[in-house]
């Protein structure tokens, strides 16, 4: 398209002027495109005339847009503190620069921003800069260092937040009563409630830090961040177990509410293998939901963290989208949905390796363990009596 009189060619901008078509609506179409490439990828958008205004309003615009991507960071600094700037609560941000660096076509004139940057972990350097004269100094400060920290908390563990723990054979443990077990028998079922089901409000929630930077650090990632997550919470369906290598005196507390209870043991491997692959098995990371930031490039990263307040619980966690399994699917994986939660069809016997009765608890409770067991076909799975039970020497 022609230029317009008057107006100086930029870089990566053109001009479009479309007339009406005759039996279509609307009035053409009049206004700026951008394009280029940044980062492997190709960045497009079009700015409108009507909507911003005027010709020269809907360039400027554009022209803030392609800047805050591509600027020579390799202009003279000039006016540039120490580097690292105080954060509004007295922290030192490192990587965080005031910058005053002449334009490439003009070296009379300047332009002025604060320039974020970071290292990745695999050494590559990267950045990210905030023009004052399109956010004003303090706005433009602010939103660097909010960048910054956002970066560096989703960069602090540079591996997946999907775990599964590094011994296959590692112990896992089910606290349970009584009646959840003859539950579990009667139905040869695992018992999946839905996120919403349980105590934790915070089960699939997103951090503080994700909520501050997301106006900033996702600006222009072309990824979904409108993801319901209340309705995602009714329909991810969790199984938790506890990872240790012993007992846990805590557990038991937490989760026999009475003498009359069981637990129930197996390893990583066994439910691996219990449990088709549509089921996802990892280790739960535990964070500080005020200063660490949650992952949101798969819309269930949510699910495997926690607030540091349960890290006693050492979980490792069996969850499944329910979305993912149609009812076809779910029938033939032998699922059973209602309100609460899912029932998953397994092999009990090849699931668990031994049942351990809580401690304290009478000998006619031990006894009925064993009975239980021995009509639901697990007679081969040892009753144990809890270690914690075991004579103190003086």
């Amino acid at each position: 398209m022609a230029q317009p009189d008057g107006i100086p060619k930029q870089k990566n901008i053109i001009r479009i002027d479309m007339k009406k078509i005759q039996g279509r609506k609307g009035g053409g179409t009049h206004g700026w495109q951008v394009k280029f490439e940044f980062n492997e990828r190709e960045i497009s958008k079009f700015f409108s005339d009507k909507k911003y205004g005027g010709m020269l309003p809907a360039l400027d615009e554009a022209i803030s847009f392609r800047d805050s991507f591509k600027i020579d960071i390799h202009a003279a600094r000039a006016d540039m503190p120490e580097n690292t700037t105080e954060h509004k609560d007295g922290d030192k941000i490192p990587g965080v620069f005031f910058i005053r660096g002449k334009k490439k076509a003009r070296s009379d004139e300047y332009c002025s921003y604060w320039h974020a940057q970071w290292t990745t972990p695999e050494g590559k350097r990267e950045f990210k800069n905030f023009f004052i004269s399109r956010y004003g100094h303090e706005k433009a400060r602010e939103l660097a260092i909010q960048a910054r920290l956002g970066v560096t908390h989703k960069r602090s563990n540079p591996h997946s937040p999907f775990v599964i723990p590094s011994d296959q054979n590692i112990k896992l443990w089910r606290y349970m009563d009584f009646t959840k077990f003859v539950s579990m028998l009667e139905k040869r079922c695992l018992f999946f409630p839905f996120a919403d089901y349980l105590n934790d409000p915070f089960e699939g929630a997103l951090s503080l830090i994700n909520k501050s930077i997301r106006p900033t650090i996702f600006e222009k990632k072309f990824f979904e961040t409108n993801i319901n997550r209340a309705k995602l919470r009714s329909r991810v369906a969790i199984n938790s177990w506890h990872m240790n290598s012993h007992e846990s005196a805590a557990m038991w507390k937490l989760y026999a509410q009475t003498n009359e209870a069981v637990c129930i043991q197996t390893t990583y491997a066994n439910l691996r293998n219990a449990l088709p692959q549509i089921f996802k098995i990892y280790q739960m990371n535990y964070v500080d939901y005020n200063s660490n930031y949650i992952p949101e490039y798969h819309p269930l990263t949510p699910f495997v963290f926690k607030r540091k307040s349960f890290e006693h619980e050492q979980e490792l966690r069996a969850f499944i989208d329910m979305e993912e399994a149609d009812n076809d699917l779910q029938s033939f994986l032998g699922i059973e949905a209602n309100q609460n939660g899912i029932y998953k069809t397994v092999s009990l016997k090849d699931l668990i390796q031994a049942v351990f009765v809580a401690p304290q608890s009478e000998d006619w409770f031990y006894d009925l363990v064993r009975s239980v067991c021995n009509t639901y076909h697990l007679s081969e799975v040892p009753i144990v009596r809890s270690s914690l039970e075991t004579e103190p020497f003086y």
